[in-house]
């Protein structure tokens, strides 16, 4: 469900879950996070966009709860935003459609974010009653 392809110093890291609107699973988290982490010896650049509509709608909200409870889910969410600012190189997110709660995240993590003029941005987690912690 997430691709990467390295060309040169360039990784293109891409989420190709379409079908779910690219809503993250935690198995998703587990190898973005992985990539991200081991990219440092092969890649100055990385580029994460989506196949499909959608960038993501965030949290994949029909995956089955995780059975070490939220705190390993939080975990896993925690170990993807340490990896952003440990990475030495330039992360650059592109993002089309949607791009809700936990895809936001993403492109807020970025050093730099190019949305098309069709995105549109929301962090769902508000209108659930859950503040943000970026």
């Amino acid at each position: 469900m997430i691709g990467f392809e390295q060309d040169g110093r360039v990784g293109r890291l891409f989420l190709q879950r379409a079908s779910h609107g690219n809503a993250f699973t935690s198995d998703m988290l587990g190898r973005t996070a992985e990539i991200i982490e081991t990219a440092p010896g092969e890649s100055d650049v990385i580029v994460i966009h989506a196949v499909g509509d959608d960038f993501s709608l965030g949290w994949d909200r029909e995956e089955p709860k995780h059975p070490g409870g939220p705190y390993v889910g939080f975990s896993e969410i925690s170990r993807v935003n340490a990896a952003f600012p440990a990475f030495p190189g330039i992360v650059v997110t592109v993002i089309k459609g949607r791009a809700f709660g936990f895809g936001l995240g993403l492109a807020m993590r970025s050093d730099i974010a190019i949305a098309a003029e069709d995105a549109r941005f929301i962090l769902d987690e508000v209108s659930l009653g859950f503040h943000q912690c970026f």
